[in-house]
């Protein structure tokens, strides 16, 4: 359905409308200190990491993730003139991935990930200009038919960014589809602006930690009763399983099902929830089925939760390789979900 729109060489990153329809991610992007550590220190106490270098992370990690698999993607989150916003421009150049922002006078955020050995991960940030998107420049987007808009939940915390974004989202077209993942910020965001968001996304994807802290809010026994009050009864809804796969419903009037992933030794859990949320978008983007989008998800963050590091998501060849040598199909991936979530 869509054709590849590649960023051609020696283009300089800039807001011209391009022909092919693309990933448009809101989602803030900041530099991310990972830091290795052997448990999370007590309060009042310290503990000395093992490792720590900056990385570009959060939503660079969805972008890149569907850029490498060969769709145009572009952030829709503004970037500022620092240092920090030098090192996330360099970052975007390398993966191909377009700005349809211009630029704001400060810098970029930042974030601290403290890994532990088990791979869970725990993150602190500082917002830079990332959080004070302008409504006219949004409004500046050109957008067409086959276009995705991403938004992430972590933008809903401050009340300034998720009053601009969400204006916007519901002034924008039918032939756009949007995405929303819940976020590891989902216990803090205001009732009020969460269900605002999540009542216009045509996708509501979530792992299962996620889940369990939006059914606790809303009060509900599982996320299948907000369909109808808080999430449509045309939406997707995914929850992310881990090692154990995912499970989707297309729609109220259908069964959930499960897919299998495959199982890998878990490094480091930073960015696996984008890097399965841009490779779906992508499979959708590419004309493939849901089932099938979701199956390649799974296996991206499977070998994304094996390495360390953020953005380190296969390419669409490297899945395909993937898929070719284990011998993977849907048919022996899919069950039937008659289970609770």
């Amino acid at each position: 359905m869509f054709v590849d729109d590649v960023m051609p060489e020696g283009e300089s990153l800039g807001t011209n409308e391009v022909a092919a329809p693309r990933l448009i991610s809101t989602a803030s992007v900041t530099l991310t200190l990972p830091m290795r550590v052997p448990h999370l220190p007590a309060e009042g106490t310290s503990v000395t990491a093992s490792s720590s270098y900056a990385l570009v992370g959060d939503g660079f990690v969805v972008l890149s993730a569907a850029a490498r698999q060969g769709v145009h993607a572009s952030l829709a989150s503004p970037l500022g003139t620092g240092a920090n916003s030098h090192a996330v421009r360099a970052a975007l150049i390398e993966e191909g991935i377009s700005l349809a922002m211009p630029d704001m006078v400060g810098d970029t955020g930042m974030s601290i990930s403290l890994i532990q050995s088990d791979g869970l991960m725990t993150t602190v940030r500082s917002p830079g200009v990332e959080a004070d998107p302008q409504l006219s420049d949004l409004r500046q987007i050109p957008l067409k038919p086959g276009d995705v808009v991403y938004v992430s939940g972590l933008d809903l915390v401050s009340k300034t960014t998720s009053s601009v974004l969400i204006t916007w989202l519901k002034e924008l077209p039918h032939h756009v589809t949007i995405v929303f993942s819940l976020g590891g910020a989902v216990d803090v965001i205001p009732l009020s602006l969460l269900t605002a968001v999540i009542k216009v996304a045509d996708i509501v994807t979530m792992n299962m930690a996620q889940a369990e802290v939006f059914k606790s809010r809303m009060m509900i026994e599982s996320i299948w009763a907000a369909r109808g009050q808080i999430i449509r009864n045309d939406a997707v809804i995914v929850a992310r399983y881990g090692k154990h796969g995912s499970v989707f419903q297309s729609q109220a009037d259908q069964n959930p099902v499960r897919i299998h992933s495959l199982k890998q030794s878990r490094v480091d859990t930073t960015g696996v929830g984008d890097t399965h949320t841009g490779v779906m978008i992508a499979g959708l983007m590419q004309g493939r089925e849901l089932p099938e989008a979701i199956m390649r998800a799974n296996i991206a963050a499977s070998v994304a939760v094996s390495k360390f590091g953020a953005a380190v998501c296969p390419t669409a060849i490297e899945i395909d390789q993937l898929i070719a040598q284990k011998g993977l199909s849907l048919e022996n991936l899919t069950e039937s979900y008659t289970g609770t979530l």
